[in-house]
């Protein structure tokens, strides 16, 4: 079965109404005798960032924001739970902490996106 047509629908629509995702994961590299976190770039997907919902808490010692989104991109993108996904859509860039499980289509992949943020 091949949908390209609903594939170039899909690539133009985030085009026309869409960003980009930047997804990175991270990961462990020895040096010497450490280990140091890495956090290396997988890819830059054209996506489309919709549905936002947020939560503020009132707390001590700070208050804290949460929100969430659905992030929908092609299926070839590489992003797996608790990758860390930058979103440049409308001339704004977003950041997220964790990214859940991607719930894959022929055609697109959605994935649901959180961010913490103590203000």
């Amino acid at each position: 079965m091949e949908l390209w047509r609903e594939k170039a629908a899909f690539l133009s629509f985030c085009r026309s109404f869409g960003g980009e995702a930047a997804v990175f994961r991270r990961g462990w590299v020895r040096d010497g005798d450490r280990e140091v976190e890495t956090e290396s770039l997988l890819g830059r997907y054209r996506c489309l960032l919709t549905q936002w919902s947020g939560t503020d808490t009132a707390g001590e010692p700070a208050a804290q924001n949460e929100s969430a989104a659905q992030l929908f991109l092609p299926p070839e993108a590489d992003l797996r739970p608790g990758d860390r996904v930058e979103v440049n859509q409308n001339g704004t860039t977003e950041r997220f902490y964790s990214a859940g499980q991607p719930q894959r289509y022929p055609v697109y992949q959605a994935v649901k996106l959180r961010k913490e943020e103590i203000v």
